[in-house]
């Protein structure tokens, strides 16, 4: 009898190295990866909000509380996917959406549960911190960044994280081909009828599994 290791030492020197394939992003199954992953840009790609809210400038608030509270006028309402049309005045706030982008000089954001709103003014009851609810442009990953090393398997998490990258394709290794051998005369097919000393094969239907 030979060691484990001898063993796949011998398998390993018989087996070819698998051919590498270009796979569309939407075909990835439990695929593995045969190229390094790095970010092609940062991301997120600009100042966005975590949160539904205002932007505001924390400055403005600094001062905020209960007994004296601060009121700023809403002058503007961002949703995702639009580009903020002008920078943020002192004294002002902006209606934002979760990943909106952020308006120039605005810099953080306070949760819309956490005012109260009468038409156009906002009242704030206490301090915001500066970058408050912000995701930064490159907080996650700046380009160039490695971020998935080859030989990784490709998850459904990973399917998420290669497209948020902009990967339509990757290089991944093909697949290999297996064949299960099952021997042993007292081993039967489900759906036959057992005789003396026989019993059913599970083995092989467990391991295609």
């Amino acid at each position: 009898m030979i060691s484990v290791d001898e063993a796949q030492a011998r398998i390993g020197s018989d087996v070819a190295t698998m051919r590498i394939v270009m796979r569309p992003l939407a075909q990835l199954r439990e695929d593995v990866l045969a190229e390094d992953i790095v970010a092609r840009e940062d991301i997120p790609l600009f100042d966005a909000t975590a949160m539904d809210g205002y932007a505001i400038r924390s400055a403005d608030v600094r001062q905020a509380d209960a007994q004296h509270p601060v009121r700023l006028r809403v002058v503007g309402e961002i949703q995702p996917g639009v580009a903020p049309g002008r920078a943020l005045r002192s004294g002002c706030a902006m209606r934002i959406f979760t990943g909106a982008v952020v308006p120039p000089s605005a810099d953080a954001v306070i949760m819309q549960e956490h005012v109260q709103r009468e038409a156009d003014m906002i009242t704030i009851t206490g301090p915001v911190s500066p970058g408050m609810h912000i995701r930064r442009r490159g907080e996650e990953f700046r380009a160039g960044a490695p971020v998935l090393a080859r030989g990784s398997v490709v998850t459904p998490a990973v399917s998420g994280l290669l497209a948020t990258l902009g990967y339509a394709r990757v290089r991944v290794y093909e697949r290999p081909s297996v064949t299960l051998l099952v021997t042993g005369n007292e081993l039967r097919a489900p759906s036959e009828s057992l005789g003396p000393g026989q019993i059913r094969d599970a083995n092989s239907f467990a391991l295609r599994a």
